[in-house]
């Protein structure tokens, strides 16, 4: 998974490093090569708005993909944060907007940083929880901090909540999946041992296909696994899950920290 999305990035970057090269070549060559002044000040706006547009986006884009990579890849979340704060500051068009709110819901998850995140999805507008995207994440957030808190009674509600987004349907009939985010047994398997199940969660958890997981979903899947097998006695696991999350967690020292102090229940 890493090895594929390092490939697909650097392809990316070296494909609009040349269209930007063509581009700025053609508008300095337009403008040169100019009939009249009013045409060679016309092509130098062009190049100046357009091409400082481009610029800021490959900026933008540039600090997002580095979060990204220090959330899902690195383990970073801390760094994540930082450079979600460099875009944001930066984006006066706003068009990293849901995708920041997103990453700072994933990342306060990853630190266990339950004040921060519900106060966090408590300053969500309703024009933002109208984006799919940002309310699923937001529920399956809250669930898991309410289960994190002990209250199961909100915990239960955002799992309803998260359970109806999940089977949502698009203006088209289409049914919106929303998977990219969560894999669903792992989903099913934290809902029950939030309720106390801890059968049923060791059952739903081994359901869970681990293969295509990136090492933030891992680290969850296995955090996970881990605390099951601890709830139900099963030493041998709890060590073993532990030290795959562990692994997984990368530079996350809150997970790191909290997957040391498990003990059996």
């Amino acid at each position: 998974m890493k090895k594929r999305y390092q490939i697909s990035y650097q392809l990316r970057v070296l494909l609009n490093v040349a269209i930007y090269i063509v581009f700025f070549a053609y508008i300095v060559y337009s403008a040169v090569t100019a009939a009249d002044t009013g045409t060679r000040l016309i092509y130098i706006v062009v190049g100046v708005f357009f091409g400082g547009g481009a610029l800021l986006y490959e900026y933008l884009r540039f600090n997002f993909d580095q979060a990204t990579k220090n959330l899902v890849f690195m383990g970073d979340p801390k760094k994540a944060l930082a450079q979600a704060e460099r875009v944001k500051k930066a984006d006066i068009l706003k068009t990293f907007d849901s995708s920041l709110d997103i990453m700072r819901m994933l990342a306060y998850v990853d630190l266990r940083d339950y004040d921060r995140l519900g106060a966090y999805i408590e300053g969500l507008t309703y024009e933002k929880l109208r984006n799919y995207d940002v309310v699923l994440v937001a529920r399956h957030s809250q669930m898991t901090m309410y289960g994190e808190l002990g209250d199961e009674e909100k915990m239960e509600t955002a799992h309803k909540q998260l359970m109806g987004l999940r089977g949502r349907t698009s203006s088209k009939g289409k049914h919106m999946k929303g998977a990219y985010f969560y894999n669903w047994d792992v989903v099913a398997a934290a809902y029950s041992f939030y309720r106390g199940s801890g059968m049923e969660a060791w059952n739903r958890i081994a359901k869970a296909d681990v293969r295509n997981m990136n090492k933030r979903e891992l680290m969850h899947c296995y955090a996970l696994q881990a605390r099951i097998a601890a709830k139900i006695g099963r030493t041998g696991d709890m060590e073993e899950y532990r030290e795959r999350a562990k692994k997984a967690a990368g530079k996350n020292e809150a997970m790191i920290s909290f997957l040391n102090e498990l003990k059996m229940s």
